[in-house]
């Protein structure tokens, strides 16, 4: 019986590690915000096999009576960039965009190439529309979660004529898994302890 408790709490802690070069998938939403415009949802993947990639998918979840387009991401991330596959022709790539008043960050794609500017945001991903990127990467890190991608994404075009920045935070579902987890080995930890 002590053997079997011990084999379960073995295998929930291998479900927490991340494997050295282990796919990574996470479901992100809206968290601080300049303005408290802007919304939206999407899943960040990460595949650091040999052909690296980066894919980000967002759908803007801002309210309708807001308006408002995605038009720029930038985030974080651990060596070379080399190419983007962007939601259309106006998004270009961004290497160390100023994202202020957040600082900057290592790459990015924006409208017409420019986060705080562009023109008209009318190209960007309007509200309820989902857009995707890619990213190739080289040399990057084995793993990736959403505090080492330090993502924000950039909204213009609302109806008030304001603009917003949104930082990036894991869906709560993520926290409430790996709370999960540990308290599945914890119950083990104490089930073994009566048990000697």
């Amino acid at each position: 019986m002590k053997l079997r408790h011990q084999a379960i709490a073995v295998l929930a802690a291998a479900a927490l590690a991340p494997s050295a070069w282990a796919l990574s998938t996470f479901t992100v939403v809206n968290g601080d915000s300049t303005e408290g415009l802007g919304a939206f949802s999407g899943t960040v993947t990460y595949d650091p096999s040999a052909s690296a990639e980066l894919t980000i998918s967002l759908t803007n979840t801002s309210p309708a009576a807001n308006g408002g387009f995605i038009t720029g991401i930038a985030f974080d991330l651990g060596g070379t960039v080399t190419a983007l596959t962007a939601p259309n022709s106006t998004f270009s790539f961004l290497v160390n965009p100023s994202v202020a008043p957040y600082g900057t960050r290592n790459w990015g794609s924006a409208l017409h190439g420019d986060w705080l500017g562009g023109g008209s945001p009318n190209d960007g991903i309007a509200v309820g529309a989902t857009g995707t990127w890619t990213f190739d990467v080289v040399g990057g890190p084995a793993a990736l979660d959403y505090q080492n991608l330090d993502m924000l994404v950039r909204f213009k075009g609302f109806a008030d004529g304001g603009s917003d920045k949104v930082a990036v935070v894991p869906e709560p579902e993520a926290y409430a898994m790996a709370l999960a987890a540990l308290g599945v080995i914890g119950f083990f930890g104490r089930v073994r302890r009566r048990n000697t």
